[in-house]
């Protein structure tokens, strides 16, 4: 069904249905709570909460610690439920749950774990708890707290690293120190401070800098083990440990040769979905379809070009860029993973750039556009496919208004001549100078989405940016541009439009950050980039990726 007004805004009928509003069922635990003789089980649990709480009290008074509370860790059975939400006391900041993690036991049932943080004036709350449990009845004849209770198989001190350790135990220090993110239990200026000093009083590097969340607050340590173990017994601020996630420059500083075994390991762990139908379509620079990572999912056959005269092969590093993340994402996790990577979706390439300039001619890229999907849905017609398009104008005169480029799309998307309907990915454009760079978040307020973003059936993906940990050691007078999880100073919006235009992007994906001085001076550093894979790949076989050209890619992957 299309509206007479709009005719490309098409509602599949095949798709629609009216249903009249029916209750949510409930839904009934497939992990159940245990029924345990209570006495028994009360008894049980008050012998282990005192002799927890006084192992931890003696420990701390060898330690010297200062510390007003200790770490109890309360655990389920395999495979059934541990009520974790009344183990949080939300009114205050003495009885906090700081972690829920998950383990197999030898059958291969879930154990669930969570750590409690219970100061030392709290500690009769949860004995009280279980006397309730123990003599206490409730209006229909049950016992007082009795799913918390019985869904408590054991009580111990949370000494070790492990109760506070939520990424993945393989990749759990040891004797070597390492980068380790520290998730505070508070979002609080006076904690975050109170911990640096702790760090220092020890001797264990810090980065700067911090990301606050609503009653958390995340710092990065250098540290081993023993460091870890060291302010679990004198912080009483701990929720959890997890790895620093590695910056593309640990990879973007070795030499082709160091490289070469990351990637061939992550090969022979890659599995290709053998019956996939479905597509990433790259309208770029074309792509070097020999690279080791792009191999298996893009074959030769499946590169193509608008103009078969220059050549298929990507002349200018973009489209090969792009190929790496529409097929892994972010590279860096797929090299640190490790186990299998599967790929459900084939890549496709459309070199819509010739050799030798960065554009084509101007009021042909609404043509250039619809005929290079043509050619890839020619080659391969049973395929469903993804088109993603990180070519966009350089000029923002458009400022939403439809172009003959938008339209383009817009009638491609809509299959208003061949009830063919096509989901395009495309970048929003990006600001190049160093000068809008500085004025962040400004001019990234002020840079018009680029055109052909605007079109309305399009998904338009900006960036943001979680990278803002710089190691490289000759920016240490530098800064990151954006904060942690803030806008990318390298994305355009779509604020300056007029109402009667849509609200672009539509979503936004890591793009990357910049690196900038005291001087204003701005760096694209590799610590502040994504991972991808390089055109010279004889040569270095992965380079740094930015901008919302890396986050369309992105998108694409998902999609």
């Amino acid at each position: 069904m299309a509206s007479e007004r709009f005719p490309h805004i098409v509602l599949d009928e095949r798709f629609r249905k009216r249903e009249a509003y029916k209750a949510h069922l409930q839904v009934v635990a497939s992990n159940p709570i245990p029924q345990r003789p209570r006495d028994a089980h009360a008894n049980y649990l008050k012998e282990r909460l005192t002799a927890t709480w006084q192992s931890a009290a003696n420990r701390q008074a060898v330690s010297h610690s200062t510390r007003e509370g200790v770490y109890l860790e309360f655990r389920s059975d395999g495979g059934a439920v541990l009520v974790t939400k009344s183990l949080d006391d939300m009114r205050s900041r003495k009885v906090r749950l700081l972690n829920v993690r998950t383990e197999n036991d030898p059958d291969g049932r879930p154990i669930t774990y969570a750590t409690v943080y219970v100061s030392n004036d709290k500690r009769r709350q949860f004995l009280e708890k279980i006397e309730r449990f123990q003599h206490d009845e409730t209006e229909k004849g049950r016992p007082q707290n009795a799913d918390l209770i019985n869904s408590i198989a054991d009580i111990r001190d949370a000494l070790m690293v492990e109760s506070f350790w939520t990424d993945q135990s393989a990749i759990l220090p040891t004797m070597e120190t390492d980068f380790i993110e520290v998730w505070l239990r508070s979002d609080a200026d006076d904690v975050e401070s109170e911990f640096r000093s702790l760090c220092e009083e020890f001797g264990i590097p810090m980065e700067d800098g911090s990301v606050k969340f609503p009653e958390r607050r995340v710092l990065v340590v250098q540290a081993n083990r023993a460091d870890l173990e060291k302010l679990s017994t004198f912080s009483d601020s701990i929720a959890e440990y997890r790895k620093a996630k590695e910056t593309s420059a640990y990879w973007l500083t070795m030499e082709n040769v160091e490289q070469m075994p990351w990637v061939q390991d992550l090969v022979d762990r890659l599995r290709i979905k053998p019956d996939t139908t479905t597509a990433v379509c790259i309208l770029d620079t074309g792509v070097n379809w020999g690279h080791p990572l792009l191999s298996p999912s893009l074959s030769e056959s499946d590169c193509q070009a608008f103009d078969l005269s220059w050549g298929k092969a990507d002349h200018n590093g973009h489209g090969t860029l792009m190929a790496g993340v529409v097929a892994f994402g972010d590279l860096r996790e797929a090299l640190t993973s490790s186990g299998p990577v599967t790929m459900t979706h084939h890549l496709e390439s459309v070199k819509i750039l010739p050799p030798g300039r960065t554009e084509n001619p101007k009021g042909l890229w609404g043509h250039v556009t619809s005929q290079s999907v043509s050619i890839a849905e020619i080659q391969a017609p049973e395929r469903q496919r993804i088109i993603c398009l990180a070519v966009t104008a350089t000029d923002t005169r458009d400022r939403g208004r439809p172009s003959s480029w938008s339209g383009a799309i817009d009638k491609a998307s809509s299959g208003m001549d061949d009830d063919i309907q096509r989901l395009f990915v495309i970048s929003a454009g990006n600001l190049w100078e160093p000068k809008d760079w500085i004025n962040y978040p400004e001019s990234q307020i002020l840079e018009s989405v680029h055109d052909p973003a605007q079109a309305w059936n399009a998904l338009t993906v900006g960036a943001y940016t979680s990278l803002a940990r710089i190691t490289d050691p000759t920016l240490g007078a530098f800064r990151p541009v954006a904060p942690a999880d803030g806008l990318s100073p390298y994305s355009s919006t779509s604020s300056t439009w007029e109402d009667m235009w849509p609200l672009k992007p539509d979503i936004v994906m890591e793009g990357g950050n910049l690196a900038v001085d005291s001087t204003g001076f701005a760096d694209q550093s590799d610590d502040l980039s994504v991972l991808s894979t390089d055109r010279d790949f004889t040569s270095q076989l992965l380079s740094g990726f930015n901008m919302t050209s890396a986050a369309a890619a992105q998108a694409a992957s998902w999609c």
